[in-house]
């Protein structure tokens, strides 16, 4: 199942990605993705009220709700986790009658 996962930083956290820009966030959420069973797909950064938004692919919510916690744990900040349901066909899938 793929997942979304919508978070805000902590302050010391934006803090820390202030002092350290060039520190590959990418692979950080990759290798935690990873040792929890989850397959990390893309993150990306926001402006608005979430910092940042995670996909990836897990078993199940409970692998996902382990990387949340495990997220949470390290003083990241906070985050929500979302499960896509439902993909609608692509227009490439479409036969044409």
């Amino acid at each position: 199942m793929k997942f979304y996962i919508l978070g805000t930083y902590s302050e010391e956290s934006f803090e820390a990605f202030v002092n350290n820009p060039d520190q590959d966030r990418k692979a950080v959420v990759n290798a935690l993705s990873s040792a929890m069973g989850a397959s990390f797909s893309d993150i990306e950064f926001l402006r608005g009220p979430y910092d940042f938004i995670v996909t990836i692919e897990a078993d199940s919510f409970e692998t996902v709700a382990a990387v949340k916690m495990a997220v949470e744990a390290q003083g990241v900040g906070t985050v929500d986790i979302f499960c896509l349901l439902y993909t609608s066909p692509s227009p490439r899938d479409a036969t044409l009658s």
